[in-house]
């Protein structure tokens, strides 16, 4: 699998995606009572409530979005309808720019907390064909110097151009792409590839 923007002889493991959209606030001075999980989420109370706006101090900072992905396997191939059913398991990584706090002053580097607290990059892969039937996994780490990282399985039912004339001496090269659904032209900057060995 890889991305449009890699030769098909790189095998990525790492997508970068830029997404730019309007967000104003002030960032929350996140200051614990004890250095205990209780008293760090009293704190940061006030970070929930920003959960529907990006979380960047100025409008025109972009949001780094890391993807990694690991694919454990390849479940079916539909030759007839040229579809690849995978399972995969998706890392993403973005910092939070509206919160840090002193792991020292609240006894905790990371704590885990419900997504619905926070905002959500909306990255699909446009090649999906089907909806997600893996288990939903509810929570994400914050860590205490505002790094999000949500992971979560995927079953991707995928559309892929199979070439089976050659079976069983053939090679399939079958793409991945990585966007945003609503993030788009000048609001989705360049996007970086990398390769993750």
């Amino acid at each position: 699998m890889t991305p449009k923007c890699l030769p098909p002889s790189v095998m990525p493991a790492v997508v970068i995606i830029l997404i730019l959209m309007p967000a104003v606030c002030s960032a929350i001075k996140v200051n614990c009572s004890q250095p205990n999980q209780p008293a760090l989420l009293e704190a940061l109370r006030p970070v929930f409530n920003l959960s529907s706006i990006r979380p960047v101090m100025n409008v025109t900072t972009s949001t780094n979005v890391i993807t990694l992905f690991t694919m454990y396997g390849i479940l079916g191939v539909d030759e007839k309808a040229q579809l690849l059913l995978t399972y995969l398991w998706l890392h993403y990584w973005w910092t939070n720019e509206f919160v840090s706090w002193d792991p020292i002053q609240c006894g905790a580097d990371r704590i885990s907390l419900p997504k619905s607290l926070f905002w959500l990059p909306d990255i699909v892969i446009n090649e999906f064909m089907d909806e997600n039937r893996a288990p939903s996994v509810p929570y994400m780490y914050l860590h205490s110097d505002g790094r999000m990282h949500e992971a979560k399985p995927l079953r991707v039912v995928s559309s892929c151009n199979l070439d089976i004339y050659t079976f069983p001496f053939d090679i399939q090269n079958c793409t991945m792409t990585f966007n945003s659904y609503i993030h788009f032209g000048k609001a989705l900057p360049q996007m970086s590839c990398f390769l993750s060995l």
